[in-house]
């Protein structure tokens, strides 16, 4: 019931994946595109892995951060 009043309002829900967590904490840490894209490479990586989904998107995204960032 609650989604065909939502479509009827014409609203857009959608659920939060880890690239938008990504691009929030790129902008925090001040990292550059290199940053960006070898993250966003790292968080591709863990979509074919199975054993990645018991992490929280936003984890992931922190994650893929720290290593693009140290590496």
């Amino acid at each position: 019931m609650e989604s065909d009043i939502l479509r009827s309002l014409n609203f857009s829900v959608t659920t939060s994946s880890s690239l938008r967590f990504l691009e929030r904490y790129i902008k925090l840490s001040q990292s550059d595109d290199l940053i960006m894209n070898f993250a966003r490479y790292i968080i591709e990586l863990t979509l074919a892995e199975t054993s990645m989904y018991k992490w929280k998107l936003s984890h992931i995204a922190a994650s893929a951060v720290y290593v693009a960032r140290k590496v």
